[in-house]
């Protein structure tokens, strides 16, 4: 956005006039969300600072300053926040989760570990600092306006963070002039080319936060403009404000604590949320590891099961074709209607079954149809062994068997 048009939605904020505040939140979300998502490093917790420092803004437009880019009153508004969720999570302040591409080279691997190794030997000052010189790439006005400094001590300070900071990444300045400032700017250059596209996946969420800031901030105009029109009314009877608190009241002071209160409300139906689902998640995982024995038990005794059954049906009593032994070495007889290869077939598939357990003096194979056969067998005993086999399901079943004795 043009500065001089800025400047003038800025005055606006300032007489309370927001009927322009989303042009202002268009043109600064992805800038904010990057700044947010640098330092607490997920992209969840950057979505939700995102929202309440817009929101911040609203609440605060009438104290907008004009003296300092909207970008910079925003990162402002920002920064108690991201500071205060580093402090409860240290171990976040010197590197971010989802903020670096996946696929590296080795070179852009070091690059990143270097910068993790220093910002972990610096303060979260001297951090911020790094961060705003370099990657925002603020004027040491506004690093001064974001971290709350004094003018006369800002310039000295980053001085000294900047030849800290350069002593720890590349030893000690052999430069007498000092070469802090360009050779940093080298490197900080590099790690923020590494950086993913953070506005990847975040479209849904900046379409919801422009519509409600859109609304909040229609609500904090109609607020801003019932307090101007109340000063020209004459003072009301202590009865007639106590009548205007049940029917509805036009003060902007009540508009604007039920425009919080609502913030307050979603925020909390939303933190609830999150706890109701995280609470379902643990139960699930508790319960999953209470039972995980059986989990893997029963599935492996259901397997071995089947696997048994299969084997006994295969395998078991009744599973064989013939019951009654297997033929190795027997001359077979095979008449009927086939070609070689059948007849081969047969001599080995009925043949072979009768010798474990008989001696068989012939064995006599017939085929009456394409599916039936008979099989006679003469045993050396003198019995008779009359099979009527038909063939189902893939395989040969027995359906009549008969047993003639020697007399």
């Amino acid at each position: 956005m043009d500065f001089s048009a800025e400047k003038q939605i800025v005055y606006g904020l300032q007489q309370g006039d927001l009927t322009k505040f989303r042009m202002l939140f268009e043109d600064n979300f992805e800038g904010l969300y990057r700044f947010v998502l640098r330092r607490v490093g997920n992209h969840r917790l950057a979505e939700e600072i995102t929202r309440m420092t817009f929101l911040d803004a609203i609440g605060q437009a009438r104290n907008t300053p004009s003296d300092i880019s909207f970008a910079v009153w925003l990162y402002s508004l920002a920064k108690p926040r991201i500071w205060n969720h580093i402090s409860d999570n240290p171990e976040e302040g010197s590197r971010g989760r989802d903020q670096w591409n996946g696929k590296l080279t080795k070179v852009q691997e070091k690059t990143i570990s270097d910068a993790e190794k220093v910002f972990g030997k610096l303060s979260l000052e001297e951090r911020e600092i790094l961060r705003l010189k370099f990657i925002e790439q603020a004027a040491d006005g506004d690093v001064m306006m974001i971290l709350g400094q004094e003018d006369e001590t800002i310039g000295s300070k980053i001085y000294r963070v900047l030849k800290r900071a350069h002593f720890l990444m590349f030893g000690e300045e052999t430069d007498p002039q000092g070469g802090y400032f360009s050779e940093l700017s080298v490197f900080f250059e590099k790690l923020k080319d590494l950086e993913i596209d953070t506005l990847e996946g975040t479209e849904a969420f900046k379409i919801n936060l422009g519509l409600d800031v859109e609304a909040k901030s229609k609500l904090k105009s109609e607020a801003v403009e019932a307090e101007f029109a109340s000063e020209e009314k004459p003072k009301k009877t202590k009865m007639s404000e106590n009548i205007n608190l049940n029917v509805g009241s036009s003060d902007p002071a009540k508009i604007f604590v039920k425009a919080v209160e609502e913030l307050r409300e979603e925020e909390d139906e939303r933190l609830a949320e999150e706890a109701l689902r995280f609470e379902r998640k643990e139960r699930m995982l508790d319960l999953l590891d209470r039972f995980k024995v059986v989990l893997v038990l029963v599935p492996l005794l259901i397997f071995v099961l089947l696997l048994s059954w299969v084997l006994y049906v295969i395998f078991g009593p009744g599973g064989s074709l013939l019951e009654r032994g297997v033929l190795v070495n027997c001359d077979v007889e095979v008449r009927g209607e086939m070609s070689d290869g059948e007849r081969v077939a047969l001599s080995r598939n009925f043949g072979q079954r009768f010798c474990e357990k008989f001696e068989v003096d012939s064995l006599l194979v017939v085929r009456n149809s394409e599916d039936e056969f008979s099989v006679d067998v003469e045993l050396a005993t003198g019995d008779s062994l009359d099979y009527e086999l038909v063939f189902r399901e893939g395989g040969w079943k027995i359906r009549d068997y008969r047993a003639v004795a020697v007399n």
